[in-house]
């Protein structure tokens, strides 16, 4: 309703134009906020058309600031005022598998499962209760098949873990289905100043970038991109760069001024390695100590059953872990520093400018003290801190 309230009022609601290096912002009818924007704040301007937005001929504007977002709506072919683009290069058209592996390592298991059941109530408030009910049927026939499933392969289950198991595997389906479509069609449009792109198949989107020395550029690794040996580019929280190998990765970025070059790198070493595995070493621990008194014990099997589903994740969590210390490192040079941490479940690579790099900070607790080593905080502008667990104190280069 807000955005046909704003695409019918459209030049009451709001009033757009631009002053030199300022862009001027009215929103609002009865309760007015004017704002005053300097070009040189301005991140990056995404633009979304869902169905009934196309079908108004309207278009939403998220216009990003480093003190945070605006949102106001515009008519289709009213222009943006601001950035001036200069003459462009050839179009890059990622791959389809480019765009698959982009979804597939887009999608979270909790994400999907959060946007899943989202989408669920929306449909249930339209549909009526019945839809639950048709719902409720279909997940505990589907879970029903999976245990009978696991009961010829003499692995026993509870009733509530097959339930689970189901809706997440549905959740996460869903997810990637949903990312598959929003980044359908991706396209990039490379120029000296500005890197547009669009992607979208129901809801079409499109990203306006300002191309500068002041927002890192962030590569994002997991599991699947490591073995595939194609990561995604970000750049201000924006997907610039589908999963692409690493030498089409660097065309692409040489065309679009984002090159950086390989140097050496202070990295974790070898005696660091209990310290990145200490929390999944811990969960197994627990496990195998749980597991051992089971079996000592007599207990159901459905517990074992899951005191070894939670140690094989465990040791699937320490080979991970142990492959994103031997890449991690850090890097401080003239222009630039050079970053690649563990964040969660993801290795992050990030290349933060000169001008963008806030401060760093040195963390130790009493036990890297005796071995003289410590955690390394990199803050940016525009990303959040990144951080690489025990390396040698001595080895961090600050940055002038």
């Amino acid at each position: 309703m807000e955005f046909i309230l704003f695409y019918l009022f459209r030049r009451y609601f709001v009033n757009l134009s631009a002053e030199r290096d300022v862009i001027c912002l009215r929103k609002g009818l009865l309760f007015q906020r004017n704002y005053r924007i300097p070009k040189s704040s301005v991140i990056r301007a995404d633009i979304r058309r869902a169905p009934l937005l196309r079908l108004l001929r309207g278009k939403k504007v998220i216009l990003y600031t480093f003190a945070g977002k605006i949102t106001f709506y515009l008519h289709r072919n009213e222009p943006l005022p601001l950035f001036s683009v200069s003459k462009g290069y050839s179009t890059i058209k990622p791959r389809f598998s480019s765009v698959l592996a982009g979804a597939f390592s887009r999608t979270k298991a909790l994400g999907g499962t959060i946007v899943f059941s989202i989408a669920l109530i929306r449909t249930g408030s339209v549909l009526g209760s019945g839809y639950y009910d048709v719902l409720s049927e279909l997940i505990k026939g589907t879970a029903q098949g999976l245990e009978d499933l696991l009961s010829t392969l003499r692995i026993a289950v509870p009733r509530i873990t097959t339930i689970l198991a189901v809706f997440v595997a549905a959740a996460w389906i869903f997810a990637f289905l949903r990312n598959l479509l929003c980044f359908s069609c991706f396209r990039i449009y490379p120029s000296r100043n500005i890197l547009r792109t669009s992607h979208g198949v129901i809801t079409l989107y499109e990203t306006l970038l300002v191309l500068n020395d002041d927002v890192p550029i962030i590569q994002r690794d997991t599991a699947a991109t490591l073995l595939t040996g194609a990561a995604p580019v970000y750049i201000a929280g924006a997907l610039v760069l589908p999963p692409l190998h690493s030498d089409k990765r660097r065309k692409a970025m040489r065309i679009m001024h984002m090159t950086t070059q390989e140097h050496s790198c202070t990295v974790p070493p070898p005696k660091a390695l209990f310290g990145h595995l200490a929390v999944p070493l811990g969960w197994g621990a627990s496990a195998a100590a749980l597991l051992i008194l089971t079996h000592l014990t007599g207990s159901d099997p459905v517990l074992r059953t899951v005191l070894w589903t939670a140690l094989l994740i465990s040791a699937w969590f320490c080979i991970l872990y142990a492959v994103y210390m031997r890449r991690s490192g850090y890097f401080s040079g003239d222009s630039y520093t050079l970053i690649t941490a563990r964040h969660g479940t993801e290795l992050l690579t990030a290349a933060i400018p000169r001008k963008a790099l806030a401060y760093i900070r040195l963390d130790s607790n009493p036990f890297q003290r005796r071995t003289g080593m410590c955690d390394l905080r990199v803050y940016s502008r525009g990303t959040k801190r990144v951080r690489l667990r025990n390396v040698y104190a001595k080895d961090i280069s600050a940055p002038l």
